[in-house]
């Protein structure tokens, strides 16, 4: 119970201090993402901060609505948020992007032809949306490590799975639709969501025994409580 008090705490305030870098970021005309966002070559400084700012306030609102709900649904420690965050600072961007290649509207997106039944690039359509030297902000990797750690305490595994690998995939689907109708939204997003959740998958497959451990002492220190309760020199008393 301590721990989980704990955690909700600082989830309160790290979404608190979001807001306000938020705000205040959208009052100055002079700030831009590319200040602190994470992209190829980027420095220590913006690795460390890049998870507090926002490209705008409703991007900071969904972002900690989703931190304080994994927060206050499921057993989080400390240290399981603060696995989360390193998880995101330590994302491997510049070995990524040479990897992944960004790929242009039109080689995800060629003319259609008779013998292409299928006008779409699908490969450049996915890795398409990993442009490196565009900068990125948010909580949402640190978000997608905690929705990896905590779907280990989820009761139907499948539909969670299923929820979370839909929003990564809208993720990779939507900025090269909206290069195509002439809006550039396209940022190193999906590729850090996905390792953020398979780290947080791994992180939670391995914390899973010590979770139940400290599940089975709860329960046990609760049926030792209420055996004491109950119990006939407690009744005298």
């Amino acid at each position: 119970m301590k721990r989980t008090v704990q955690t909700k705490t600082i989830s309160l305030v790290i979404s608190i201090i979001c807001l306000i870098i938020s705000v205040l970021t959208s009052a100055f005309d002079g700030f831009t993402i590319g200040d602190f966002g994470i992209c190829k070559g980027s420095s220590i400084l913006s690795r460390l901060l890049y998870s507090f700012f926002h490209a705008s306030i409703p991007h900071a609102l969904i972002n900690c609505w989703c931190l304080l709900s994994i927060a206050f649904l499921y057993d989080l420690s400390l240290t399981s948020l603060f696995i989360a965050y390193i998880t995101a600072i330590t994302f491997p961007i510049d070995t990524l992007a040479t990897a992944f290649p960004a790929a242009s509207p039109a080689t995800a997106f060629p003319a259609a032809s008779p013998a292409t039944a299928f006008p779409i690039n699908l490969p450049a359509l996915v890795l398409g949306g990993f442009p490196a030297e565009t900068p990125t902000v948010g909580l949402s990797a640190v978000c997608f490590s905690l929705l990896g750690q905590v779907s280990f305490q989820v009761k139907r595994k499948c539909l969670f799975h299923v929820w979370v690998i839909s929003f990564i995939a809208i993720g990779f689907i939507l900025p090269p639709l909206c290069s195509v109708c002439g809006y550039a939204i396209a940022t190193p997003n999906n590729l850090l969501h996905i390792y953020c959740y398979v780290a947080g998958l791994f992180v939670g497959f391995l914390n899973s025994p010590a979770n139940e451990s400290h599940h089975a002492r709860m329960n046990g220190r609760e049926q030792r409580r209420v055996i004491t309760d109950n119990s006939p020199a407690h009744e005298e008393k």
